[in-house]
Formats: structure tokens, sequence, C-alpha cells
């Protein structure tokens, strides 16, 4: 078999691994205790409800997960209102499947017991930060089409008032340096380009698209999600991630969060072990002496030079990923 065989065959198994890893952290995310920590901390609307009346009283349906939906152009109105796809299929438009989706209700203060306020979530977790695109612009058309689709659904005819606000909401894992341990909003707003200030009722705010970065190989931070979620996805040992869960955030660990947290565990060290046996195999094939540390210093090159050119790293970069000892590095730059 040949090494491009090889390496092909690792990155389709790497590939369903970290899929497989991903999956278990989106079962332990859409748990409503996690997702209300989300709401209320980044979401302005819901800022000052704490976390149990948010969880009680704010969703308006169950948080659906890759759930597959019919052809939405042939669902009918009532089924569409009372809940979220995470799948919006259209004829016209083609398919785009929601990492989570979610309705919430913001329960109205006015005397007249007008109707609450409602809204649109989607989670989405984002490890590739340059998939070939810019980012945001896959955020805004997911927005776009969160928007579409309520024609129809949560409105009929022309009547544009009853359009809910969306948000689009991403957790990113694995981001350049300059962007960790920060949350940023891309809003729609209004700017007047000539004649004086009018105030009125602005009507424009539909759409906003969060951004996440969390930390790497840490979670000291003073802002409350960004711990929360890079607690999640470091790799602390399970027990230390329950206790901080808990002590911390008052998420007490289910029997099905620890689960999804014990395998989010294993197919880490399972996607660690693939890494680790790829370089071991390229050694083997290519025959070279001391196969296993020299088919491993091959495979980190080749993941070096993914890094660079996938994520626009420097090598230093790269490999302070990689977490190369500093004393290998020199040795890896003459490789490369």
């Amino acid at each position: 078999m040949s090494t491009e065989k090889t390496d092909l065959a690792y990155q389709i198994e790497s590939a369903n691994i970290y899929s497989e890893y991903n999956d278990h952290a989106l079962k332990l995310i859409k748990h409503r205790i996690i997702l209300a920590w989300i709401v209320r901390e980044c979401i302005a609307e819901f800022a000052d409800y704490d976390i149990e009346y948010i969880m009680n009283h704010c969703f308006a349906n169950e948080p659906q997960l890759k759930t597959i939906a019919l052809d939405q152009d042939m669902l009918d109105v009532d089924s569409m209102i009372n809940g979220s796809n995470t799948v919006d299929i259209s004829a016209k438009e083609g398919s785009v499947i929601f990492d989570i989706v979610f309705d919430l209700i913001l329960p109205s203060k006015a005397a007249d017991d007008s109707e609450p306020v409602r809204f649109t979530v989607n989670i989405e977790i984002q490890k590739d930060e340059t998939p070939g695109y810019p980012l945001i612009c896959r955020a805004i058309y997911y927005l776009a089409r969160l928007i579409s689709r309520q024609k129809g659904t949560a409105f009929v005819k022309d009547h544009y008032e009853k359009l809910h606000k969306v948000y689009s909401i991403w957790i990113c894992t694995d981001t350049a340096k300059k962007r960790r341990n920060t949350i940023i909003d891309y809003s729609m707003d209004r700017h007047i380009l000539y004649g004086p200030e009018i105030k009125d009722d602005l009507n424009c705010d539909k759409m906003s698209a969060i951004f996440i970065s969390l930390l790497q190989g840490e979670i000291e931070t003073p802002n409350k999600i960004i711990r929360l979620l890079s607690v999640i996805f470091s790799k602390e040992e399970e027990k230390n991630k329950k206790q901080l869960l808990e002590d911390e955030f008052g998420i007490p660990m289910t029997e099905e969060m620890e689960k999804e947290m014990n395998k989010m565990v294993d197919a880490w060290a399972e996607y660690q072990v693939l890494f680790k046996q790829q370089g071991i195999e390229q050694g083997i094939e290519q025959g070279i002496e001391q196969g296993i540390e020299q088919g491993t210093e091959i495979s980190n090159v080749n993941h070096i030079r993914i890094l660079m050119s996938k994520l626009n790293l420097t090598a230093k970069q790269a490999m302070d990923m990689l977490e190369i000892p500093l004393k290998d590095q020199d040795k890896y730059l003459s490789m490369l």
C-alpha cells in the first residue's frame, strides 16, 4: 500500500473521529442549562434574567440537534410555527444543516398582555476558522436562511412586522492567538447618511452573528461564558471538568451529560492515538530505521505544513499548536 493511500485513509479516519467528537460535544451543549448560560451571556435581551428563569420560562421548544426535516416548501404553517428544524431544506434554495436550533420567548412586561417577543437561535461548533472562505460570510448566510424560512411559518402574506430576530452563535474552538478569549458581535444597524437624527422605532436589528473564540491550553479568564465553554472543550480530565462545572456554574452533571463528556474525552484520546500511529506506519512504509520516531517526525512535518497552509499560521505557531517541544522546533524548521 502506498504512502499516499495510507495518508488518505488516515485523513478519512481522522475526519470521522473528529465528527464523532463534535457530535458528543453538541449533545452536551444542547442541554438547557448550558444553552441558558450562552443565551444569558451573549444575547443582550436576556442579560437581566437568571439562568433558572431562562431555563424554565424562555425556551419555546426543545433544542433540536441536526434533526432531518421534511422539505420546507411542503410543510404546513402550523407544523412549522410550533418548532424549529435544524435542517433547512427548500426546493428553491438547497439544503443547510444547522448544528443546534431553538426558539426563545421574552415574556412581555407590558400591561396590555401583548404577545411575547420571539427569537430563533442557532448554535454552531467550529474548529477550523479558515475553511477557505471568510467564516463571517457563512454566518451571514445562516442568518439569512433563518430569516427567510419564517415566511409562511412565523408570518404569512405581508405581515413582516411579525419577523423574529435571529441569532447565530459560533463557538470557535481552535483560533489564532489574537482572537482567543474574545466575543465579537456582528449586527445589523442603522446609519444616517444625510440629514438630522430621526428618533423612531428602528426595527432593523433583526439578525446578529456572535463569535465566541475560546482559550487553548488554559481556562483562566474573567469572562464566564468563555471559561465555561473552554472548560468543556479543554483537555482537563473528566472529573476536573465535572467539579468546575458544578462548583462555578451550578451545572449538575446528569448521567447523560457525564456520558457525553466521557465520550468526548475518549474520542480525543482516539484521535491522538491515530495521530501517533500515522507517524509509525509512515516510518515503516518508507523503510526508515527507527521507523516509529522518524515516522512521527514525517507526520509532524506534514501536519505543520497543513496548519501553515489552512490556518495561515507561521511555522512557530503551527508547532506550538501541535505541542512540539521547544527543543525540537529547530529540527522541524530545517525539515520544512
